[in-house]
C-alpha cells in the first residue's frame, strides 16, 4: 500500500497522512511542529473543519486561532477524544519510531483508518490533544450508504475482526476494552444500517453474514454494554436474517 511504502521510506521524526482531495489550513503546520518537537508525544491530535464540495471553505476556518493543548496518555485520549465515527488519520501527526516499534501499519482493506487510529491510541504512551485547526475536510455529494458494495462490506467485517483481535492480544484496562467493544458495536451497527437501507447490499446479506461469522467466532461476537447491545447480539447470533428484515422495515 502507498501509505505503508511512504512510512517505510520516511526519515523524519513525525509522519502525516492526508487525503488527496482535501486541504491543510494555511500555516497550521508551522504552529504545530514546534509543539511536537517540544513535547515529543507519540501522537498530536488536531482539529479540523468540514466544507461541501464547491463551497468556499475559508468561512469554516477560525480566523483567530489560538493554540492550547491537553497532554494525556494514549488510553485517556482513546476514552475521551477518539470517536468511532471520526477515526480520521489526517487529524494525527504521529512519531515515526512509535509506529515502527509497535509494528503499526495500514491493513489492506477499506476502513483501515478505523483500525489504525484506535490501535495507535491504545498503544500510545503520550498524546497531545489540541483543537487548533489543521485540516479542511471536503464533503463529497452522495451518502456513504449508497456508495457501499459487497467488497466494502466484507472489508468492514475484516476491520471488525481486527479490532476484536486487538482487544484480545493487547494488554489494556477494562475501561479501554469496554470502549473498544462499544466502538466495534458502533461500526457493526453502521454495517447493519447499510445492509438494511441499500437494496443491492440487502440482496447480498447471506454472503456478508457468512463472511462475518467466518472471521469472528460467534462466541466472541457478543456485546454487553446495555440491553440494546444484548438484544442485537442475540438476534444477530441466532436469527440474523430475521433481524435484518426487521431493520429493513424500520
Amino acid at each position: 500500500m502507498a501509505r505503508n511504502a511512504g512510512l517505510a521510506a520516511a526519515q523524519g521524526r513525525y509522519v502525516y497522512f492526508m487525503d488527496p482531495d482535501d486541504l491543510l489550513v494555511e500555516n497550521a503546520l508551522s504552529v504545530l511542529l514546534p509543539k511536537l518537537l517540544y513535547n515529543s508525544p507519540d501522537i498530536l491530535m488536531a482539529g479540523y473543519c468540514r466544507f461541501s464540495d464547491g463551497e468556499d471553505y475559508s468561512s469554516h476556518i477560525r480566523v483567530d486561532q489560538h493554540y492550547s493543548e491537553h497532554i494525556k496518555t494514549g488510553e485517556q485520549a482513546f476514552l475521551e477524544d477518539l470517536s468511532p465515527y471520526e477515526c480520521y488519520i489526517w487529524m494525527m501527526l504521529i512519531r515515526r519510531d512509535f509506529l515502527l516499534s509497535n509494528n503499526i501499519f495500514f491493513k489492506p482493506f477499506w476502513y483501515e483508518d478505523t483500525l489504525f487510529c484506535q490501535e495507535c491510541f491504545i498503544k500510545a504512551k503520550s498524546v497531545v490533544r489540541t483543537k487548533f485547526q489543521l485540516y479542511v475536510y471536503r464533503l463529497r455529494e452522495g451518502s456513504f450508504t449508497s456508495s457501499m458494495n459487497l467488497n466494502k462490506m466484507v472489508d468492514l467485517n475484516s476491520c471488525l475482526s481486527a479490532l476484536i483481535d486487538l482487544k484480545d492480544t493487547v494488554p489494556m484496562p477494562k475501561t479501554v476494552k469496554r470502549k473498544l467493544m462499544d466502538n466495534v458495536f458502533s461500526s457493526f451497527s453502521y454495517g447493519i444500517w447499510c445492509i438494511s437501507h441499500n437494496a443491492t447490499i440487502y440482496e447480498e446479506r447471506k454472503k456478508i453474514v457468512s463472511d462475518l461469522k467466518a472471521k469472528i467466532p460467534p462466541s466472541q461476537f457478543m456485546f454487553y454494554g446495555n440491553v440494546k447491545h444484548l438484544f442485537v447480539s442475540f438476534m444477530f447470533r441466532y436469527l440474523p436474517y430475521i433481524y435484518l428484515a426487521l431493520r429493513k422495515r424500520c
